[in-house]
């Protein structure tokens, strides 16, 4: 691979992003944040906030959708402390 065809190929990976991206983001739909534990009856029981459904946070295991407040409270981490520290981003 010459390196024309590498910057080619970086202008169409870059140019395809942007425009997933822009889809993406025009979405209208969005998802109810149930709290940090919605399973269980508490304090975060009825948040209720309403976000797009590309901002929220989903959870592998339980299935419900966070706001980033209550992710972290769910996760127990926050993104800036998990990126911290991520055994990958320490080498």
């Amino acid at each position: 691979m010459t390196p024309d065809d590498y910057e080619e190929k970086k202008g169409t990976i870059r140019a395809r992003l942007a425009s997933q991206l822009a889809t993406v983001t025009r979405s209208t739909a969005t998802v109810k944040c149930l709290g940090a534990f919605p399973n269980r009856c508490g304090d975060y029981a009825d948040h209720g906030l309403e976000i797009p459904l590309w901002k929220a946070i989903k959870c592998l295991y339980c299935g419900f959708y966070f706001c980033e407040a209550c992710a972290a409270k769910h996760f127990g981490k926050t993104r800036k402390e998990f990126v911290h520290l991520s055994p990958e981003v320490q080498s």
